[in-house]
């Protein structure tokens, strides 16, 4: 009920202790959005303890749901985490491989730019022209120079746009190989 989501919700934003049990037992919720609420506020509390409930989630029917786990997965910050989220780049809901690719950046790992970098053959180009921005959160290197010069030369408009602009915001890079 609409009570339940707020006050789960008022949990996870008071981050009381008490309320990551309950929390994590409303992830078995028959309700889809009380799952997804139990996600989001499991994530404020950014407790290891709670990725392993929240990465059981990584097959749920409702891409809502596993879009708000990756949500509270990027806020645990865990190896279990990382790994979880690199799972949800395979998922078939290009919303949810979205979700995971803004979820990985913020982690800022060398597996998570690995898993990244292979990324950029995305069917969806919804999904590449996220990858280009959170490619942009790692550190640069030569890896990174090459992924964005295969999106810079996507089949997609907006996906070589955002590259474009992303190159230009680096200072350029090295135009002549990205580019030729």
């Amino acid at each position: 009920s609409g009570v339940q989501k707020d006050a789960g919700l008022a949990l996870g934003w008071f981050q009381d202790s008490r309320a990551v049990q309950p929390l994590v037992s409303m992830l078995a919720a028959a309700d889809g959005g009380m799952r997804k609420i139990a996600a989001l506020a499991l994530g404020c509390f950014q407790d290891p303890r709670t990725a392993a409930g929240l990465a059981a989630l990584a097959n749920d029917p409702d891409p809502g749901v596993k879009s708000a786990v990756t949500l509270a997965l990027c806020q645990v910050q865990d190896s279990l985490s990382v790994d979880s989220l690199i799972e949800f780049l395979n998922d078939p809901d290009a919303d949810v491989r979205s979700s995971a690719v803004r979820a990985l950046s913020m982690s800022g790992t060398e597996c998570a730019l690995q898993a990244l970098l292979a990324r950029s053959v995305d069917p969806d180009a919804r999904v590449r022209a996220c990858l280009v921005g959170a490619l942009a959160c790692f550190t640069k290197g030569p890896d990174f120079a090459v992924a964005l010069g295969k999106l810079y030369k996507d089949s997609n408009a907006s996906v070589r746009f955002s590259a474009g602009i992303t190159i230009l915001a680096e200072g350029g890079l090295d135009l002549k190989n990205l580019i030729c």
